[in-house]
């Protein structure tokens, strides 16, 4: 089973560019960690925190309605 997910393969499951991802990453409204050695980022997403950010979005739509 797979332990994590790139931000392309984290845009892929919301449907949005990898860019949004990474600028949630940085509002932190996604938790993820920097594997890069070097400056540039590269991020790796624990595969529950989808399921938990997916349950966080739905119950703010929910409290909109």
């Amino acid at each position: 089973m797979k332990e994590f997910y790139t931000t392309k393969e984290f845009a892929e499951l919301l449907s949005v560019h990898p860019r949004t991802v990474i600028r949630m990453i940085k509002a932190k409204k996604i938790r993820a960690v920097n594997a890069s050695i070097g400056d540039k980022p590269n991020y790796r997403i624990l595969c529950n925190e989808y399921l938990r950010f997916i349950a966080e979005e739905y119950t703010k739509q929910d409290e909109k309605i």
